[in-house]
């Protein structure tokens, strides 16, 4: 019986721990969560909206979000390059994607969307050498390019070396270029 108590205890205490963290009270920065409608019902979004406090943070955002963009393509890529991943016929699909991306690059960086101290993000090196960072921009997009040319060509297995080199551009930018 006391183990029962100890058990309704310890549920007790998790299930008011829970609520407390997921409704915070009055006074508290909490955004409500998000209700997604739909055929199949009011659905909760566990995804908390973001708060921007500027342009920038809206534009860094979006830019976040290109970045994680082209690295899901890049990955989708490499799965079926490099893993075998029986998807051969998307993956032109993929290509044009970043392609697509690609070519608004430079857009996603307009001056003053430098990272702030401590924070993860562009360096402010980018604005500073505008040429430079260009050039690794056309680099990466001759690269998707160059993987585009060779997939018309080969089979998925055999574009290891094109993917590689796209690999190497978002590399050697995010080097220069990106404080992590």
């Amino acid at each position: 019986m006391r183990r029962f108590f100890k058990l309704s205890a310890v549920a007790i205490v998790m299930i008011l721990l829970t609520v407390v963290i997921a409704y915070p009270g009055k006074g508290q920065d909490a955004t409500p969560p998000r209700i997604v409608p739909g055929p199949w019902g009011d659905i909760v979004d566990p995804v908390t909206p973001p708060i921007f406090e500027s342009e920038a943070d809206r534009i860094t955002f979006y830019r976040r979000q290109q970045m994680r963009a082209i690295s899901s393509h890049f990955r989708s890529l490499e799965g079926i390059i490099e893993y075998d991943a029986p998807f051969q016929a998307q993956a032109m699909q993929h290509i044009e994607a970043l392609n697509a991306i690609a070519q608004h690059l430079q857009q996603l960086f307009p001056p003053g969307t430098a990272a702030n101290d401590g924070e993860t993000g562009a360096r402010p090196l980018i604005w500073q050498e505008p040429e430079k960072f260009a050039q690794h921009i056309q680099g990466f997009q001759n690269s998707v390019i160059a993987l585009q040319k060779t997939l018309c060509y080969t089979t998925p297995s055999d574009a290891s070396e094109a993917l590689t080199a796209v690999r190497h551009q978002c590399l050697a930018c995010h080097q220069s270029y990106r404080v992590r």
